[in-house]
């Protein structure tokens, strides 16, 4: 659906950028929002681009993500980046708990969040 977004799903998975990362917006029937590290440093690199400590914070700060255009609605499981605006997508990501592709208050459609994964267990049809 997005593969610049699946990938950059699993390369931070694989670097361990989750691990310890907690939910931090629970809005239920909505949305579940997670993704920021619990390791600071990774932080720097991915979230904030922190480049005052010179050239090589520069190179190692992970730019976002451009947009993708949206081939999923953002169903109940689906999985999308949060964003602050064009081309912001970095690592929060949300899981939609109820479909939120319709009018408000779930209009994600319309504000172009692009869905790039599915749960495939777990999200029982009560939740």
């Amino acid at each position: 659906w997005a593969p610049l977004a699946a990938n950059r799903f699993k390369q931070l998975i694989e670097l361990g950028y989750y691990k310890d990362c907690p939910f931090f917006r629970i809005l239920p029937g909505y949305i579940a929002q997670f993704g920021i590290s619990a390791d600071p440093e990774m932080n720097k690199q991915w979230m904030y681009c922190d480049t005052t400590a010179g050239e090589e914070a520069v190179k190692l700060c992970k730019q976002p993500l451009p947009d993708e255009p949206r081939r999923q609605p953002n169903a109940k499981g689906t999985l999308s980046f949060a964003s602050s605006g064009k081309n912001s997508r970095r690592t929060q990501i949300f899981i939609n708990s109820g479909n939120n592709n319709a009018g408000p208050p779930n209009f994600l459609d319309a504000q172009k969040f692009v869905p790039f994964a599915r749960i495939v267990r777990g999200m029982d049809d009560d939740n």
